[in-house]
């Protein structure tokens, strides 16, 4: 027995007209076998509005490489945006001889070396300093962002964040002073301070929170 071919070709047929021809079709023995494949089809090719028209072709294998392309695309941007991260968190600027090098050499610095009758670093500041250095661990003296020579002869060390905010320290012959400069609060002053263990552990703990 043969069945004739039949095609959806009026968009504005309702499912209840696709279900009439089917039951009219499925009498035949043979055809009660394609139930599941007709109904199937009829739905899949149905619109939201339930209006049958035409399938669209559906390549999962292209769907599945282009989000997983993009999957990977989105990790690689991110890892190495964390790489950065972790870089500028590792940042190495000066270590402990490169500091001690610096004092030797600004003690070296001949008068009026700035051409304003400038002095050298003096040897009490130089000694204060590479104290002080010594006792700060090896993260915080190469987060140093600056050090250099005043012309008193008096040393400067600079340390300042992402944020701009940032810890300010002179060492003197005698004392040593600083400033710290938070974005959260009023910026604070720490003056002539002795060069002692306990005032440079606070000094470092106010470096570590920048």
């Amino acid at each position: 027995m043969e069945i004739e071919n039949f095609k959806i070709i009026d968009s504005n047929s309702d499912l209840d007209v696709i279900m009439e021809d089917y039951n009219e079709l499925a009498t035949s023995f043979s055809f009660k076998y394609l139930k599941v494949g007709v109904l199937g089809t009829a739905l899949l090719c149905s619109s939201p509005s339930i209006y049958a028209n035409e399938c669209k072709n559906y390549n999962i294998k292209h769907e599945v490489q282009d989000n997983a392309l993009s999957i990977v695309n989105d990790y690689d941007v991110s890892i190495n945006e964390f790489i950065e991260t972790v870089n500028s968190f590792q940042k190495i600027t000066f270590t402990k001889r490169d500091v001690v090098h610096n004092v030797l050499s600004f003690k070296s610095l001949i008068n009026n070396w700035d051409g304003y009758r400038a002095l050298p670093l003096e040897i009490e500041s130089a000694s204060n300093t590479i104290y002080l250095i010594n006792l700060l661990d090896e993260k915080i003296v190469g987060s140093i962002d600056d050090m250099y020579p005043n012309p008193h002869g008096t040393i400067s060390f600079e340390w300042v964040n992402n944020l701009n905010e940032k810890v300010y320290l002179e060492v003197g012959n005698e004392s040593f002073s600083y400033f710290v400069k938070f974005n959260s609060s009023e910026p604070l002053f720490f003056d002539n301070l002795d060069v002692s263990d306990e005032n440079i552990e606070i000094l470092a703990e106010y470096i570590r929170a920048v």
